[in-house]
């Protein structure tokens, strides 16, 4: 039985991409996230990922996750137990590149916009100072701010229509932090100044690629850190940035092989993830699938 028509069983799956042999979406059968759930069965190592409860492996780590023991699930799939010797973390297969051209442009753009924006905003300048962070330090990461929110054009981006917004999707207002990884933009959050009840904090703009914020920071031979969050990395860079490289890897977009690939490179990595449930739990993730990490409780 391959990964497919294992997963079958219980997922109603529908190809969504032809990469890796072909890429199949549907409900999480632990989560129930709507697409959220992704299945690579014919990828070189073929597995599957949620990417809201992050549960992912392979065929034998799916049956395990259903309760089976790993000599039962082993002997469900006819795979020798001795397997498990050469046992490698499943890392989902998917592409990690920068957005298209239009939407890089777009970004810019607006990262101008906003930085321009951010001279008159004396409370946003407070509340980053408060932060720690120098005007030489917000200035070098082209941090700004969004002083409304903004209605624009998914096409003028380089980006196709919503389901239901059509050519829309709105900026929010905040704090503008830019993700500028070898040149070129990958991803722009905001950190909202309003939020309701129950809203995330920061908004990432649509069209946005999975980047490791501050990568560029990473040498090889060089000591690492991963931290949460764009401000942690900038308060760590601005005091620490000639020993050590920091990069936050948020909850889960990071984890792509892009990134490990360039952890792997450090002379040992600290995981520095907030200190609560949710930061041991993200930091565990790394240490597995980062040779050299350790945890580094902030």
């Amino acid at each position: 039985m391959n990964l497919y028509d294992l997963i079958a069983i219980d997922v109603t799956l529908k190809k969504v991409a032809g990469t890796h042999g072909g890429e199949y979406a549907g409900s999480c059968p632990w989560c129930s996230g709507r697409d959220r759930f992704r299945v690579w069965p014919n990828a070189d190592r073929p597995g599957f990922w949620c990417r809201q409860c992050e549960r992912h492996g392979d065929a034998i780590q799916y049956l395990r996750e259903k309760g089976m023991s790993y000599q039962d699930a082993c002997a469900q799939l006819d795979i020798p137990l001795d397997r498990q010797n050469t046992f490698r973390p499943f890392i989902p297969p998917i592409e990690c590149k920068p957005p298209c051209q239009e939407w890089r442009s777009a970004a810019a753009g607006f990262v101008l916009y906003a930085q321009a924006k951010l001279q008159s905003a004396p409370h946003i300048l407070a509340y980053l100072d408060q932060r720690g962070l120098s005007r030489a330090t917000i200035d070098k990461a082209l941090i700004g701010y969004n002083p409304t929110v903004m209605e624009r054009s998914r096409a003028k981006w380089g980006m196709d229509a919503h389901e239901q917004h059509g050519d829309k999707f709105w900026l929010s207002q905040g704090i503008v932090i830019p993700s500028h990884i070898g040149g070129t933009f990958w991803k722009v959050q905001i950190r909202k100044e309003n939020i309701a009840e129950g809203e995330d904090r920061y908004k990432t703009v649509p069209g946005s690629s999975n980047a490791l914020y501050a990568a560029d920071s990473l040498s090889a031979g060089k000591p690492g850190m991963l931290v949460e969050g764009p401000f942690d990395t900038l308060a760590v860079q601005q005091e620490a940035g000639d020993l050590i490289g920091v990069a936050a890897c948020g909850t889960s977009g990071a984890r792509r092989s892009r990134w490990l690939t360039k952890l792997a490179l450090c002379n040992g990595v600290l995981v520095s993830l907030d200190a609560d449930v949710a930061g041991d739990k993200g930091s565990a993730w790394w240490i597995e699938n980062v040779e050299g990490a350790r945890r580094w409780r902030p």
